[in-house]
C-alpha cells in the first residue's frame, strides 16, 4: 500500500521569496491607492455605543485594543483559548489594525484597504508561525498565512463595502463570517487531534489538508461575493445581525 506521506511535499519546500507572491500585488494596489484621490471624511467621536461602528477609526481602534488585550492576557486553558478566544479576538485584532491604518491612509477607498488587510493578515500568520508553530511543515505554514490573510481581507472588505453603500446598521458585524470560519478551523484542529490520535501522521496530515482546502474555498467564495455582489453580501449579514442584536 502506497505511503500517503509520499503524496505530500517535503517539510521544507517553500522558497525564501514565496511571500512576495502575496505582498507584491498588495503593494502595487497600495501604491495605486496613494496616487488616487479618495474621500477622507472627518469622523466625529461617537457619543453613544451604537454609533461606534459608524466611525471606522474609533471602531477599528476599539477592536484592535480589545483583540490585543484578549489575545495576550485572557487566562483560559489551551483548548478554550484555541476554540473560544482565538476565533473572536484574533479576528478583531487583525480587522482593527487593518481598518485603522487603511482608513487613516486611504480614507474610504475599498481596494487599498483590502490590500492592506492582506498584508496585516500575512504578518499575523508569519508571527504566529515563528512564535508558536515554527516546527510545522511548510504546507501548514503556507495555509496559516493564506488563512489569516483571507479572513482579514473579508472582514475589511465587508466593512468597506457597507460603508460605501451607507448600510450603517451592518457595519458592526463585518468580522462575523471570518470569526465563524476561524471557529470551524480551530474546532476541527482540536477534534481531529482527538479523533485521529491513533491514526498515522500521514492520515492526520491528509485530513488537515482536505479541511484546509474547504475552508480556503469557502473564504475565497465569500471574498468574491463581497467584492462583486453587494446585494448578496448584505443578505448574508442581515440575518446574523438581527439574531445577534436579539441576544445581546
Amino acid at each position: 500500500m502506497t505511503d500517503l506521506a509520499a503524496l505530500f511535499p517535503s517539510d521544507s519546500f517553500l522558497p525564501d521569496w514565496w511571500v512576495l507572491v502575496l505582498l507584491v500585488p498588495a503593494a502595487i494596489v497600495l501604491f495605486i491607492g496613494l496616487l488616487m484621490d479618495s474621500e477622507r471624511p472627518a469622523y466625529s467621536i461617537p457619543s453613544e455605543l451604537h454609533e461606534l461602528a459608524e466611525s471606522p477609526i474609533y471602531f477599528a481602534l476599539t477592536c484592535a485594543v480589545v483583540g490585543l488585550w484578549s489575545v495576550l492576557f485572557v487566562g483560559l486553558n489551551m483548548v478554550q483559548r484555541i476554540v473560544i478566544i482565538a476565533p473572536i479576538f484574533e479576528e478583531l485584532l487583525k480587522f482593527g489594525v487593518a481598518l485603522l491604518i487603511g482608513t487613516a491612509v486611504f480614507g474610504k477607498s475599498i481596494y487599498p484597504r483590502i490590500a492592506l488587510a492582506l498584508i496585516i493578515g500575512c504578518t499575523f500568520g508569519f508571527v504566529e508561525h515563528s512564535i508558536t508553530y515554527a516546527g510545522e511543515p511548510d504546507i501548514l505554514y503556507l495555509y496559516r498565512v493564506l488563512f489569516h490573510s483571507l479572513l482579514s481581507m473579508i472582514s475589511v472588505g465587508v466593512y468597506a463595502t457597507f460603508e460605501s453603500r451607507n448600510i450603517n446598521d451592518l457595519l458592526w458585524i463585518a468580522p462575523i463570517y471570518p470569526i465563524v470560519l476561524h471557529y470551524l478551523n480551530n474546532s476541527f484542529s482540536v477534534l481531529s487531534g482527538v479523533v485521529l490520535a491513533t491514526a498515522s501522521e500521514a492520515t492526520q496530515l491528509l485530513a488537515s489538508i482536505l479541511f484546509a482546502i474547504l475552508i480556503l474555498l469557502l473564504g475565497v467564495a465569500l471574498l468574491v461575493i463581497v467584492i462583486v455582489r453587494h446585494d448578496i453580501t448584505e443578505s448574508l449579514h442581515r440575518e446574523p445581525s438581527l439574531f445577534l442584536r436579539g441576544i445581546l
